[in-house]
């Protein structure tokens, strides 16, 4: 998974070199304070690489122009899944954006570094353990609120959105009511209460709003992190509105446990484990259809596949 991350970071800090804002490193986000970042040649990361594609690419999908900003990318295992960087390539961003990559067993900490160093009007926090579409971050910049998520599975079950109502009286202190999938309603832009970091964009104007540290552990509960809802509610008492994308989803890597099973009439079949107790049974047909669309990774396929790519 390391490999992963190290065949991109090379091509990732070369489209970065043509456009590093100057002096990035001394513009901070201060309470209260305006900043003024140099401009950035125009130049952005996609599938195809190019600077011409790119910026053709993101006309094409986004409402702008937006202003650039910063993908914080904070995590506490670097690129645990090649399904991660491999979002990061195709990703589209508005010209001039940049990464910053924050590692560290602090969550919070992680977070705060990573606003340091931002550069732009907007900061988009990522974890290594989600995949993406292409267009994730325009579709959310196209809303132009101070703050926006996707719908973000929880990987335990009950499997809720991570997306949460307003605390009750009696409700424990550090937790909120979940949105249940029975209640969200089919489109649109929906205020929230408080949210996982997951694909939280954050407008600089409401950062220059508070002091540093941003995120912090253990004020939402001593024996929880919640450095999140923590963060959330700071929002709300501010006077800064939270809103979820229904119509913007990421996914959410799981660690899952593959067991021999059999049926209820003794067909063999796979059982995944998702934790909790939680098993569900694959139909045996639907294990036959792979074995003839998906090729087994041998060294004989490798083989096979190297010598039609030869032949072409």
């Amino acid at each position: 998974m390391q490999l992963a991350i190290e065949r991109i970071m090379p091509r990732l800090m070369q489209l970065e070199r043509g456009y590093t804002p100057m002096e990035s490193r001394s513009n901070r986000v201060v309470k209260g304070q305006r900043h003024s970042f140099a401009s950035a040649t125009e130049c952005a990361i996609t599938m195809d690489g190019s600077s011409l594609g790119s910026m053709r690419l993101f006309k094409k999908h986004s409402n702008g122009p937006h202003p650039p900003g910063t993908i914080a990318i904070a995590t506490g295992d670097l690129a645990r899944y090649p399904g991660f960087a491999n979002s990061l390539l195709h990703l589209l961003r508005p010209p001039g954006s940049e990464f910053v990559w924050q590692v560290g067993i602090n969550v919070a900490a992680n977070f705060n570094a990573c606003i340091r160093r931002m550069v732009g009007e907007w900061i988009w926090i990522m974890g290594d353990d989600h995949i993406l579409s292409p267009d994730t971050l325009i579709r959310l910049l196209d809303h132009n609120v101070d703050v926006v998520v996707p719908i973000c599975v929880r990987r335990r079950p009950p499997f809720i959105p991570v997306i949460f109502k307003e605390a009750h009286a009696d409700t424990p202190k550090g937790q909120f009511p979940p949105w249940n999938w029975h209640e969200l309603p089919d489109h649109g832009l929906m205020e929230i209460h408080a949210a996982g970091t997951a694909g939280m964009l954050i407008r600089k104007r409401v950062l220059e709003a508070f002091d540093d540290p941003w995120f912090e552990v253990g004020k939402a509960g001593a024996d929880q992190l919640n450095e999140d809802t923590h963060f959330c509610g700071k929002l709300q008492r501010a006077g800064f509105k939270i809103h979820a994308d229904l119509d913007t989803y990421i996914g959410h890597i799981t660690p899952t446990c593959l067991w021999p099973a059999r049926t209820a009439t003794g067909e063999w079949t796979v059982s995944l484990d998702l934790g909790s107790n939680c098993r569900f049974q694959l139909p045996p047909s639907g294990l036959e259809h792979l074995t003839h669309v998906v090729k087994e990774e041998s060294p004989e396929s490798a083989g096979e596949h190297a010598g039609n790519n030869q032949r072409r």
